[in-house]
């Protein structure tokens, strides 16, 4: 089991490096995801900073090494509408670290739980496919697609 903590600014480095790490194997792997949006550019080290400062960087250890990451967010623009819900963005994982991503979503749907809210949301894609269908297998159902520029994604939601 993951112990999974408040990120601190002392951590950055190592998480903006795990992002790092998973950006190459996406390119490596023809998986279109952050690799395709220099996203490293566009959520840079002041923003995960913000997310710090907020208390809405999370990440996970094994042992002592971080193998996650997510934040959690109460609000994203990218949904129009006034359900409570968390939302789940800057998902990632190591690569040769098995089942991280699961026990991050537990741990956002205990989150979720311990709030009396009753909606976990996230977004990823659209054509990754590998992506969509992970998140569709862990329990989230597919909601509706979007553009952002030049990001167009499929939306989830989980009912808990």
């Amino acid at each position: 089991m993951l112990k999974i903590v408040n990120a601190v600014v002392e951590e950055l480095d190592k998480v903006i490096e795990l992002f790092d790490k998973r950006i190459s194997w996406m390119k490596d792997n023809n998986i279109n995801q952050w690799n395709s949006r220099k996203y490293l550019e566009i959520y840079d080290y002041n923003y995960f900073l913000e997310l710090i400062n907020n208390k809405e960087l999370y990440i996970a250890y094994d042992e002592d090494t971080i193998v996650g990451s997510l934040a959690i967010l109460k609000q994203a623009n990218r949904w129009q509408d006034s359900v409570p819900a968390l939302y789940i963005h800057h998902f990632v994982s190591a690569i040769d670290v098995p089942n991280v991503g699961r026990e991050l979503i537990d741990f956002v749907v205990s989150a979720a739980k311990d709030s009396n809210i009753d909606t976990v949301r996230l977004d990823c894609q659209k054509n990754n496919r590998e992506l969509n269908n992970y998140y569709v297998n862990k329990g989230f159902y597919y909601v509706d697609s979007f553009v952002e520029g030049d990001y167009i994604g499929n939306k989830y939601e989980m009912k808990i």
